[in-house]
C-alpha cells in the first residue's frame, strides 16, 4: 500500500476517535459537577504537553537515523493517537458507568 495512503487512513481513524473524545467532553462539560471541572483541567494540561510529547517521540525515533516525511508523520500521529485512544477508553467507561 502507498505509504501516504496508509498514513492518511490512520490519520482519518484518529480524527474519528478525536471527534468521539470531543463529544464525550462536551457532554461532560455541559453538566455541572466535579467531573466537569476535573475534565476541563485535564484537557488543558494535555493541550500543553501533547506537542512536547510528539516532539520527544520524533527526536527519539530520529536517533536511529534521518526520518522521511512519512516516518515523521507516523511518529507524530502515533504520539497523538496514544493520548486520544486513552481518552476515548476512559471517557467511554465513564459514559457507560453514568448510564
Amino acid at each position: 500500500m502507498n505509504p501516504f495512503l496508509s498514513l492518511g487512513l490512520e490519520q482519518m481513524r484518529l480524527a474519528l476517535a478525536a471527534q468521539e473524545v470531543i463529544a464525550h467532553r462536551l457532554a461532560a462539560l455541559a453538566s455541572p459537577g466535579a467531573f466537569a471541572t476535573a475534565e476541563y483541567e485535564k484537557m488543558i494540561v494535555e493541550k500543553m504537553f501533547a506537542p512536547a510529547e510528539a516532539m520527544a517521540a520524533v527526536i527519539a525515533a530520529s536517533v536511529k537515523g534521518p526520518l522521511s516525511v512519512v516516518e515523521t508523520s507516523r511518529v507524530v500521529t502515533g504520539a497523538y493517537g496514544k493520548r486520544i485512544r486513552a481518552n476515548r477508553r476512559r471517557l467511554r467507561r465513564r459514559a457507560r458507568s453514568a448510564a
